[in-house]
């Protein structure tokens, strides 16, 4: 896959994409506004996203600003959204769910979450995430 860039008539060329389809990145969607998404295909000029509301979209490569680790994933789930981590020491399901500092906590914010408590796409997203994390 070469990828080239036209300006002021001539051809520049871009670096290969440091992402694979799978990958979650970090991007800016078609209005500019800074999202993350998981790459679902790379074409020569475009990479095709899905973000987590669902919206798919396909961005020139220059919008992927870059690859997010399995613990820099934000999860929203009911009215919260954070990171998850794993309680490792417990092997019956439980997970930190890791919120952002607020005003009341300038610290963060953890909830303590089980699997079952999820609905099965938001556990299955989960369940990934900490597997990749313990690959790290």
């Amino acid at each position: 896959m070469t990828n080239f860039k036209e300006h002021d008539g001539m051809l520049f060329k871009q670096p290969k994409p440091t992402f694979k389809v799978g990958d979650w990145v970090d991007c800016k969607d078609p209005v500019g506004v800074p999202t993350q998404c998981k790459v679902l295909e790379i074409l020569e000029h475009n990479v095709i996203v899905e973000c987590k509301t669902g919206h798919r979209w396909s961005l020139p490569h220059n919008n992927i600003t870059r690859k997010l680790s399995p613990s820099e994933i934000i999860v929203n789930i009911g009215c919260m959204s954070g990171t998850v981590k794993d309680l490792s020491y417990v092997e019956d399901g439980i997970f930190w769910f890791i919120g952002k500092k607020t005003e009341r906590c300038p610290g963060v914010m953890h909830a303590i979450l089980y699997g079952e408590m999820l609905d099965t796409e938001t556990r299955e997203l989960v369940e990934g995430l900490l597997e990749a994390q313990e690959e790290e």
